[in-house]
């Protein structure tokens, strides 16, 4: 695993904080990045501080773009805004003041940073950055799953929407910086970071800056009891489990200064705060002695990533319930095409599903199409709009939908190939005992094949039928947004197809011997299909209507025992 200690301060009131996190990475023998904000870079104090370290100890640098309100902003654009947030002005502006960023920036120091942080950056702004200053190599780019549910957590008052990207290092498309490219020809020359490595459990549950690897994040969770914290170790092991099973693994420690303040959580004392990120570098040493971790600063990652990391890739990963301790998990797969999130807890159910494919462009500030929300909207989405793709079994005994609990059994990876594979699961057909197995294999080719094996039954002398049903909404926030204009499709194997233009008539069409059944969503750019190779398949379509505004389409496969159904989801553009 490759880690970053990144550092940074508001302003000279954590200034004392920051010496304590940079003298204890320095006392464990690491390195860190120092990234400064234009209002930091108004007080020579710390700007010597900054360049003392770097000259001492060999740390890097950067530039961060949050805390930009101040004297500088406000001699240049005579404005007394207290947050400025970069990624919702104008285009012009925003270049305006990425410009007067780097430029006082080359004042202070007499160079042009390789590496760069921020809550958010689009990929224009990202184009920009590389075309002006091609120094820049690497970025803090984006708040993994940051977006409805911690504006609700903020009192509504944090304008900050990023759910829907990656939550590992990539290259960003240069039509939407959250969409991993698919070659270097279509990406920025910019590696992309996430801000904070998440606990990918409860990012999807609730709001996840209070579980990540922010030490003051676990503080606001409640994980800890004063100076014991016993989820400093599990989150960070739950972190180095993840390289079983993919080629290489990014995380960072990113804990702004002012968070080690006096009186900044809650009723924890600063002595606290400070011992528990004194904690999680030690545990980090720990594991870098052992040599499973590798601790550099921004550039150099950026180097190894060059080396290690093949564009267009897909990562992985499965995520226990760290905070609770339940049984419950969470297995996710990002490449290029797509990002989907995978339930156990649900009897394996899709529960998110980001369609990269179609390369939804980013527009955001005043007068665009997106005005505040950069999120990668989804095609469904089980929290925001209850939507999966699920599973059913029937025969002639009973039926029941896959809605049993289980747990992941493995994670493989062969080649360029993804499966994960559930615990089997039991089923009472009408007292037909019925044991099936799950299994997701990912192709990092926009297919994923749903497997569903009959393992054993008390009634092996009938037809069992798996269905697949996809019922989606797409949106980037809870509330529905006009379908209107989605087209369903249901093809037979002789070519005949059925289709269904979205009026919110709840109209249904059926095939038999089907071959595939799917929905083009113009919104999305994009096309997602559940297609069968299987002579017995059939299908069907539904639109569904304005109290339910959400296409529907199922696709089901016949079978016996010791056979296994083989239904592909594929996304297309």
């Amino acid at each position: 695993m490759y880690c970053n200690i990144v550092h940074r301060l508001g302003n000279e009131t954590g200034l004392e904080s920051l010496k304590f996190q940079q003298d204890c990475a320095h006392s464990l023998g690491f390195k860190t990045t120092l990234l400064i904000p234009l209002r930091a870079m108004e007080n020579d104090e710390v700007v010597n501080y900054f360049k003392s370290q770097a000259a001492e100890y060999g740390d890097e640098i950067g530039i961060h773009f949050h805390h930009i309100a101040g004297k500088f902003y406000r001699e240049k654009f005579n404005n007394d805004e207290t947050e400025v947030a970069v990624y919702l002005k104008p285009f012009e502006m925003r270049k305006q003041i990425i410009t007067l960023i780097f430029e006082k920036f080359y004042e202070l120091f007499g160079f042009y940073p390789v590496s760069i942080g921020g809550y958010y950056f689009d990929s224009q702004t990202l184009s920009f950055i590389k075309e002006k200053y091609p120094t820049v190599k690497i970025a803090i780019m984006s708040c993994f799953e940051e977006g409805v549910k911690m504006f609700a957590g903020c009192s509504h008052g944090w304008y900050l929407f990023s759910e829907g990207g990656p939550w590992t290092a990539y290259y960003p498309s240069k039509k939407n910086s959250l969409c991993p490219a698919k070659s270097a020809d279509e990406a920025i020359d910019i590696i992309g970071l996430p801000h904070l490595s998440r606990d990918m459990l409860m990012s999807y549950v609730g709001r996840d800056d209070w579980f990540s690897s922010h030490t003051a994040n676990m503080q606001r969770g409640r994980l800890n009891r004063g100076k014991e914290c016993k989820y400093i170790y599990d989150f960070f092991d739950e972190w180095l489990n993840q390289d079983k099973f993919n080629d290489s693994v990014y995380y960072n420690f990113f804990v702004g200064s002012g968070w080690l303040n006096e009186g900044r959580n809650f009723e924890e004392t600063s002595e606290d705060s400070r011992d528990l990120y004194r904690q999680s570098l030690e545990y980090c040493k720990k594991k870098s002695d052992e040599g499973r971790v590798s601790v550099l600063t921004m550039s150099e990652y950026a180097e190894v990533h060059n080396k290690v990391f093949k564009i267009g890739r897909g990562d992985a990963v499965l995520w226990h319930d760290l905070a609770c301790g339940s049984k419950r998990s969470l297995c996710w797969y990002v490449d290029p095409h797509w990002r989907l999130a995978i339930d156990p807890n649900m009897g394996g159910a899709i529960v998110d599903l980001r369609p990269y494919e179609g390369r939804i462009e980013q527009d955001l500030g005043p007068g665009s199409t997106q005005m505040w929300n950069g999120s990668y909207p989804f095609a469904l989405s089980y929290p925001h709009r209850n939507a999966t793709l699920g599973s059913r079994i029937g025969c002639e005994t009973g039926s029941a939908g896959f809605a049993t609990r289980t747990e992941v059994e493995s994670v493989n990876k062969n080649g360029d190939e993804i499966t994960f594979v559930l615990k089997p699961f039991n089923f009472n057909l009408g007292n037909n005992n019925v044991c099936v197995q799950l299994s997701y294999t990912f192709n990092n080719n926009g297919e994923v094949y749903l497997r569903k094996k009959i393992l054993h039954a008390d009634r092996t002398d009938i037809e069992y039928k798996i269905a697949e049903t996809f019922n989606g909404s797409f949106g980037r926030t809870q509330y529905p947004e006009d379908i209107a204009g989605v087209r369903l499709y249901a093809k037979e194997k002789s070519g005949e197809i059925r289709t269904i233009t979205y009026e919110y008539l709840n109209r249904k069409a059926t095939v038999q011997n089907a071959l595939c059944v799917g929905v083009e969503i113009p919104m999305l750019n994009c096309k997602i299909e559940l297609s069968s190779t299987a002579d017995n398949a059939s299908g069907s379509i539904n639109e569904g209507a304005m109290f339910n505004p959400s296409y529907t389409f199922k696709l089901t496969e016949a079978l016996h025992v010791g056979e296994e159904s083989n239904i592909c989801l594929k996304i297309k553009k």
